[in-house]
């Protein structure tokens, strides 16, 4: 029986909350809690939002964010959240489906309104979208199980196998490692570079790699997706939440800035009432993971990953 982890819908489209009507649900259930329409935040929302909803791309399967179920219906953090943010708006949403390296490229296309992700605020995106960040936290290495190379941090990553999630920000993100073997005369870290994160766990699993460097959370949800572990997490003593802690968050196109005050204005009465503390909770998620508001643009000096 296929996992989780590696399920793929049947359907790279799915609608969400009578996506495609124009008339949106009066109200929905997210994690226990009924989420309806702001009439003050709604009135941010553009006409053309209001009208024909929101268009949301996700780069599913990234456990606990987004996973398929046995029937391939979508479910997680990101199908709640975005559940939440429509019925805040009073409008509704259709969630498509697109590979990581195409995430602005397609938001450039106008084939979407926003990234439902959780991909880091950086310097590089923020010169093509806004980012509405509502989450910090770090990555971490998973291994093998009882990590047999006794690898403990990226400086450990020298003539090793590490496998990366393909369309990285910045895309020279893990050649510092490399620098820093060459200055130590050791070999470089042989890095590929695969389409989904759950790949790269998997070729971990397998022995296809020694390494991968995910994000803290994925890297958590990915333990208790995958059948049979065979692989595990190493996290600094000191930082839990992982290496290089940046900032998280949805993506819109700069230029779409009455969306980006919509979408903000939203997620952020979603995180002051509470509600994604309680998404996180279902999810088994670290809640200290959310911000307390939400920012704007805001990305933080790259720390490495030693």
């Amino acid at each position: 029986m296929m996992t989780r982890l590696t399920m793929i819908a049947s359907t790279l489209a799915v609608a969400l909350i009578a996506a495609g009507q124009a008339r949106a649900a009066d109200s929905v259930t997210v994690a226990g809690t009924v989420i309806q329409k702001d009439p003050e935040i709604a009135k941010l929302l553009p006409e053309k939002n209001k009208e024909k909803g929101l268009r949301a791309e996700y780069n599913p399967p990234q456990p606990p964010f987004s996973m398929f179920d046995d029937a391939g219906k979508p479910y997680g953090v990101l199908i709640d959240f975005g559940n939440a943010i429509a019925a805040r708006l009073g409008t509704t949403i259709t969630l498509g489906r697109v590979t990581h390296d195409s995430i602005i490229p397609a938001l450039q296309a106008g084939n979407y309104d926003l990234m439902l992700g959780t991909d880091a605020d950086t310097e590089g995106r923020q010169k093509v979208v806004n980012m509405i960040d509502y989450m910090k936290y770090g990555v971490s290495l998973v291994v093998r199980e009882g990590n047999p190379q006794n690898l403990s941090n990226g400086k450990d990553l020298c003539g090793k196998r590490l496998a990366v999630l393909k369309g990285w920000s910045p895309p020279d993100y893990f050649d510092s490692l490399s620098v820093d073997c060459k200055a130590r005369g050791l070999p470089a870290v042989n890095i590929s570079t695969l389409p989904n994160t759950p790949d790269t766990i998997l070729a971990v699993r397998s022995g296809a790699a020694d390494a991968t460097f995910v994000s803290t959370p994925t890297a958590l949800g990915a333990m208790k997706a995958i059948e049979g572990g065979k692989v595990m997490v190493v996290a600094p003593e000191t930082a839990p939440q992982g290496w290089n802690l940046q900032m998280h968050g949805l993506l819109v196109l700069k230029q779409n800035q009455e969306l980006t005050k919509a979408l903000s204005a939203a997620v952020n009465s979603l995180l002051v009432d509470g509600t994604m503390k309680k998404v996180f909770q279902l999810y088994g998620l670290d809640d200290k993971m959310l911000l307390d508001t939400v920012v704007v643009n805001q990305a933080l000096p790259d720390t490495g990953l030693n």
